[in-house]
């Protein structure tokens, strides 16, 4: 299996089937770790990074629009939708939908498992449509 088709494989698990086994499948136990949420080392923080997008979004959907691989790179183009069911960035749930997108850049050893791993994840869209439901909210209290 190429790289690519790891990556592939991996996102669907993860993020449409919800299987966080999926990380120890696919990550070195150390990989390094770049997300909205921190910079840090390993899976257990890598699990700990998906569950509070899935404590924030249980119902979380992910559509995949490009995978690009060059060399031990691959990177995934997406769109995220879910509804705000858990606290985010100490915000009371909206119950609302939220959509962004983001950039996800991988990088894979000659054995197929990550060892370092970029979020890019349009921050200010989720923010913004957070602030605009709890604006709302105020409002109608």
């Amino acid at each position: 299996m190429n790289n690519k088709d790891i990556i592939k494989e991996y996102s669907k698990r993860l993020w449409d089937d919800k299987d966080l086994t999926a990380i120890d499948d696919v990550f070195v136990k150390d990989a390094v770790i770049h997300s909205p949420l921190n910079s840090t080392t390993g899976t257990s923080t890598m699990k700990e990074v998906v569950e509070k997008w899935l404590h924030a979004f249980p119902d979380l959907d992910v559509e995949w629009e490009d995978f690009i691989a060059e060399g031990d790179k691959v990177v995934s183009r997406w769109r995220a939708k879910g509804t705000h069911m858990g606290s985010f960035f100490d915000t009371s749930p909206s119950h609302q939908e939220i959509d962004y997108s983001g950039v996800t850049i991988y990088t894979l050893d000659k054995k197929g498992k990550v060892i370092e791993y970029w979020a890019l994840v349009d921050m200010h869209a989720i923010i913004s449509q957070l602030m605009k439901y709890e604006s709302i909210s105020e409002a109608l209290e």
